[in-house]
Order: C-alpha cells, then structure tokens, then sequence
C-alpha cells in the first residue's frame, strides 16, 4: 500500500510490504513519483487514468483501477491489481492505493489454458 498526491503524483507514504515486495526504501520511494514504478509504456495510461478520476476528497467511493504492470528496483516487472480511495493525507489530495501482485496467478492461469487446449493422449 501507498499513499500518492493527485497533483504531483509523487508517494507521500509506503507500507513495509511495498518497501519490501518493490525493494526501494522508505527514503527512495518518498523522492519518486508513481511513473517511476511503471514501464515507459504504461505511464501515458497512468496520466490518463488519474486525471480522468477527478479526485474531489473523501466523499469518493473506493476506485478498482483495474491492471498493470509495475517494475521492481530490480527491473523485474509484475503484474498487479491496484484499488484505489481518496483520501485527505496531511492536507494534500491524496489517493490510497492497494497493489496485490497477480503475476504467479496469471502465470498459473496461462499454464492451465495451455494445458486444456493440449490434445488427450494416452
């Protein structure tokens, strides 16, 4: 989980596990922005998607932003499914993000399809 401003994009705030699942530190996420965590692909979408949000505070309901793909401080990209609420973070507009890693359920889900189009044998 996160906390980002919905003017700068930049993470105000992040929980252990992201610390520990994306392997930037504390101080290192906290002098990025969301873009920083995406492929250069995926950052137009990112813009996109945010401002089309119009965050006007607490009175918005919680945002299921749908997938994308994030890369880790190694490079490695993930697949994950980001749920989002406005909130009110030290006076900032700010959105709380939750990322739930997908990538070993998609993989598994592409073996199992692989797998039931393989013809019977015996």
């Amino acid at each position: 989980m996160w906390v980002y401003d919905v003017d700068t994009l930049a993470f105000l705030e992040v929980n252990d596990a992201a610390i520990a699942h994306y392997g930037y530190s504390r101080d290192e996420f906290l002098t990025m922005q969301l873009g920083d965590i995406r492929p250069a692909g995926e950052v137009p979408r990112l813009r996109q998607v945010v401002a089309s949000l119009a965050v006007t505070g607490r009175e918005r309901a919680p945002y299921h932003a749908g997938s994308w793909q994030h890369r880790l401080k190694d490079g490695r990209i993930r697949d994950v499914d980001i749920s989002s609420h406005a909130i009110e973070f030290a006076g900032r507009r700010a959105v709380l993000v939750v990322a739930t890693d997908v990538t070993d359920l998609r993989m598994a889900q592409g073996a199992l399809a692989k797998h039931a189009e393989l013809p019977d044998t015996p």
